[in-house]
């Protein structure tokens, strides 16, 4: 039996109205790439929306057949990180379909937990990214794809490296896009800190600027899965410079 995880903000945090969904996502993807300041639109998923679009205009969704999706844990607490039991992400556009094969290989390793459908369902940092992933991966002409959802706790600078370790494989796959949520509340020195993956400069950066970034043990965990790669920032934005009729960041 399909166990769906239902879209549970969709209709307060972000519009549940496929239609208009549809058209703010593809106007932001579209504005990423010809206007330096995208429009907005009424409601919290703008927030991440117009800067979000400039990594996901630059996805070839024929090149994708698994996308992993980090998000931190806001409602409860985790000392470790967290897969879905469910089969399918429902969101206003179509459901998401999960890639079972790969939860069960995490999980047969011993070191990631099951989240309860609660846990699931009240966290918003993977669900904000939902509606893209669909919209953009549904233009994919090639076959089917997936998603890997990971809640990340609160863990240790060695759990940062263990699960680096055990996701590295999967992100050294060339079909295989990896999606890091998080509520920043970055200025660009610890944006470069990232950059250069320096846990150890970004871990002093957090102590000395008590900058609030929840998505910061993901981040740490995903430069410890990145010390054979490299990365940049595609783009920045600052959410209290966005305005809407209501005023809300």
């Amino acid at each position: 039996m399909s166990a769906v995880r239902k879209a549970s903000h969709a209709g307060s945090w972000y519009s549940s109205n496929p239609d208009d969904l549809s058209a703010s996502l593809s106007e932001w993807i579209q504005e990423a790439n010809s206007s330096p300041t995208p429009s907005v639109k009424p409601c919290r998923i703008l927030i991440l929306g117009p800067t979000a679009a400039h990594a996901y205009s630059r996805i070839d969704p024929n090149a994708v057949d698994t996308v992993f999706v980090l998000g931190p844990s806001h409602k409860v607490y985790l000392d470790g990180c967290a897969l879905t039991r469910c089969n399918e992400y429902e969101t206003p556009l179509g459901n998401l379909e999960i890639n079972t094969d790969v939860v069960n290989e995490l999980y047969s390793t011993g070191q990631f937990s099951w989240m309860s459908r609660a846990t699931d369902e009240n966290e918003h940092s993977i669900e904000m990214h939902l509606p893209f992933i669909k919209l953009v991966m549904d233009q994919k002409a090639n076959g089917p794809y997936r998603i890997v959802p990971i809640l990340v706790g609160s863990i240790s600078s060695a759990k940062h490296a263990l699960f680096g370790r055990i996701l590295s494989p999967y992100f050294a796959k060339s079909n295989t896009l990896f999606v890091v949520s998080s509520d920043f509340c970055l200025d660009h020195e610890g944006m470069g800190l990232i950059e250069q993956l320096d846990v150890s400069g970004f871990n002093a950066y957090l102590s000395r600027t008590e900058n609030t970034v929840c998505g910061r043990h993901p981040f740490k965990s995903f430069c410890k899965l990145l010390l054979h790669f490299d990365m940049r920032f595609v783009h920045y934005a600052q959410s209290g410079k966005v305005t809407t009729p209501r005023r809300a960041v």
